[in-house]
């Protein structure tokens, strides 16, 4: 029943008070816990024998859950808000719900498409890297310093610890002792420290990874840091190297996880510009992903074994790896990897190289330890260019991680000279998560191509610059050219110029490659042709025994343009290929965009205008609709956004047209972006696909563009 308005109006009888205040309690339409401090005074003594009653029991039990309810209510009040820490409580709270909530809403469209024309001769997708449609996902990084203090301690060339006296008076040290251990690699999960070793004076380093930490008179930490050297003492001891020569070249491969084509050349500028112009690099625009993550696309390149899981594949410590082929002729290798609990290659037994940098990447967790969950917390508001710290969350004490790593790489490559060698290095940490910050990186790897340039260690070695797929993990791919530029990652190669020149049909089928679909299976022969000194120019490939082009070509071979997605062994939902449809000639978009065309010709020829007959447009031989044929597949899909509930697929219409002009009848081709009659866009290169002989004789042979266009007067 439910209880009415008390009669008595001074209780005087602790039930009595009790009941008074439980009545109005129960009336009040809000609970208050204004009050119940006077209940608890009055009656936490009150004798129990009176409670016994079974009414009171029941009374006391409605009453004491509100009255621990408001007494709760409060205490995390106070704390929330009267409070440092509860203040910070509630803002991480509002961080980590906003974060939700934005990754609920704009969470990247994981929707799977499967591309229904995997028996095609692939048309390699050609696109405008700045269009408006992706133009949101870029902005520039906000570069972060790490924490300001000096090393101390360095290695020497000649692998020496040494105390560095400058930086101790710079960071007013006073009266130090020091002491290093080394790190040795006990599993893959395990690293164990040597002793301590006292330090006295330079000592050379019988290992590659060493712990310094130094202490003041007062006992105080003053210095903890790691430092590496490359100690090839062992390995020139045991080993039959050789030297590096054209015949014996060596292999030096750079990786970044989850760099697209399309990534590279709008953030990392430098190097991509430094890679063309410098290094003479071939870029590969039609170079396909194999595999959803890094280890189906990077174990074809380092093994040749197909990973698409219709093939088993052998365990991580059984794997075939071409450096072990390269090192049983003669060739020293070093693994370098930044990452170690979810690394590509996770479950070798011995260590898989004769240096390896996982002993180092776990003694930085265990020496400066670090929280992942916080790391990512902290790099995905640098991504977005909120410095919630005053130092960047890539680095590890006054240097960036991957700077680390690259360092040692770099010292691997210096210290064994003109050894033959094969260095692999693989960063994850820049642009697995959150692409935008590779951007941070492009000076450093713009500046160590440029140390090996300079310092002579590619005048015998393949330098190749790559990646394994594009972000996988990003709001790019809720776009048209996010999506099929996703499945087209980075793959660059540059070769010693006295190999191209000795055999130069090596330089034209590389040229010519770069717009053929290729894969890392043929990435994968090459290294096996380089390995063995297989220069020599080699047949026409022609299809095998079941009229198919094999899976895998040396790069160094022509890739056939009849190429199919099914032929290289890539899946439909990998495949980029655009599909086409015939398009009239007489269609008016058609007769606008050749005109386009040729103006673009007219534009490109202005300067040279007094050597070059204007070009005239004649006719069209052939036109051609350009698109991703792609299916969306329910079945295979495995996360959901709200935006990707709402989410369509938007194609912009591209049409590839072939046509000529006058005088000379010049053949051109060129792929348009066709959005309307004043929005028209040429993606790539309009190119001359019939032979010019002396047309353009009076163009310098330096001006490749020009000669392709100009008729001479």
């Amino acid at each position: 029943m439910k209880p009415s308005e008390p009669v008595l109006e001074t209780p005087g009888t602790c039930f009595q008070l009790v009941y008074h205040y439980f009545g109005r309690w129960i009336l009040s339409t809000h609970t208050e816990c204004n009050g119940t401090d006077n209940i608890i005074n009055l009656c936490v003594h009150f004798p129990t024998t009176i409670l016994k009653n079974t009414r009171m029991a029941v009374m006391r039990d409605y009453l004491i859950t509100p009255i621990m309810i408001c007494n709760s209510r409060r205490k995390v009040s106070r704390f929330l808000f009267g409070t440092c820490q509860g203040r910070v409580f509630l803002a991480i709270l509002a961080i980590v719900g906003l974060t939700y909530i934005n990754m609920l809403i704009y969470m990247p469209v994981f929707q799977v498409f499967r591309n229904r024309n995997v028996h095609a001769p692939c048309l390699i997708p050609v696109f405008d890297i700045y269009d408006k449609s992706i133009s949101d996902q870029f902005w520039s990084q906000q570069p972060l310093p790490c924490e300001g203090w000096l090393n101390i301690f360095y290695v020497t060339s000649s692998g020496k610890l040494t105390l560095n006296n400058s930086a101790v008076g710079l960071s007013g040290l006073h009266d130090i002792q020091c002491h290093y251990r080394y790190i040795h690699r006990k599993s893959e999960t395990e690293f164990v420290f040597s002793e301590k070793h006292l330090y006295t004076k330079p000592t050379y380093l019988d290992g590659d990874f060493v712990h310094v930490e130094c202490f003041n008179n007062q006992k105080n930490r003053v210095y903890n840091n790691l430092h590496f050297n490359i100690d090839a003492k062992p390995i020139l001891k045991s080993k039959k190297l050789v030297n590096e020569s054209l015949d014996r070249l060596s292999v030096i491969a750079f990786g970044l996880d989850s760099v697209s084509r399309l990534i590279a050349e709008r953030k990392l500028p430098k190097t991509m510009k430094y890679l063309r112009q410098n290094l003479g690099a071939y870029v590969f625009t039609g170079h396909t992903r194999l595999g959803d993550s890094s280890f189906p696309n990077l174990n074809p390149l380092l093994t040749g074994l197909i990973s698409d899981n219709t093939s088993p594949v052998p365990p991580v410590h059984k794997l075939p790896f071409i450096f072990k082929n390269f090192s049983e002729h003669g060739a020293v290798n070093v693994f370098v990897e930044d990452w170690y609990k979810v690394a590509t290659f996770k479950g070798f037994t011995d260590q898989p190289s004769m240096h390896y940098s996982q002993p180092l990447v776990q003694a930085m967790d265990q020496v400066r330890p670090s929280y992942l969950a916080l790391d990512k917390s902290f790099q995905f508001l640098q991504s977005h260019n909120i410095p919630l710290r005053k130092v960047s969350a890539l680095c590890f004490g006054n240097e960036k991680r991957y700077k680390i790593l690259m360092n040692y790489y770099k010292k691997f490559i210096e210290t064994y000279g003109n050894t033959r060698k094969f260095a692999f290095s693989w960063i994850n940490e820049l642009a697995h998560d959150f692409f935008n910050m590779v951007e941070l990186a492009d000076g450093d790897i713009r500046d160590l191509f440029k140390w090996l340039k300079e310092s002579g260690k590619l005048d015998n070695a393949v330098l190749l610059f790559f990646s394994d797929h594009g972000p996988r993990y990003s709001e790019i791919q809720n776009t048209d050219i996010g999506r099929v530029s996703n499945l087209l990652p980075l793959m660059s190669i540059a070769l010693p110029k006295r190999l191209t020149e000795k055999y130069p049909h090596i330089a034209k089928n590389m040229k010519i490659n770069t717009e053929r679909l290729t894969t890392n299976h043929d990435v994968f022969l090459m290294l096996k042709d380089i390995l063995y000194a297989n220069y020599e120019k080699q047949p026409v490939v022609t299809p095998n025994e079941d009229g198919m082009i094999p899976h895998e070509i040396s790069l160094f071979r022509e890739i056939p343009s009849s190429r199919s997605c099914a032929e290289a062994r890539i899946s439909d939902v990998f495949c980029p290929c655009y599909s086409s449809v015939r398009v009239p000639t007489s269609d008016e978009r058609i007769q606008t965009a050749a005109r386009f065309v040729v103006n673009k010709i007219n534009d490109i020829l202005k300067e040279v205008r007094s050597k070059c007959a204007k070009v005239e447009y004649k006719s069209i031989r052939h036109a051609s609709l350009i698109f991703p044929d792609m299916q969306r597949d329910l079945s295979q899909e495995r996360a959901f956004s709200l935006r990707g509930y709402f989410w369509k697929v938007e194609s912009a219409t591209r049409f590839l047209i072939s046509l000529h002009t006058e005088p000379g009848n010049a053949l051109f081709e060129a792929r348009i972006d066709y959005r309307a009659t004043n929005d028209i866009k040429i993606l790539g290169t309009i190119l001359r696909t019939n032979a010019y002989g002396n047309q353009s004789s009076c163009i310098d042979h330096g001006d490749r563009i020009r000669r392709l266009y100009c008729y001479c007067v």
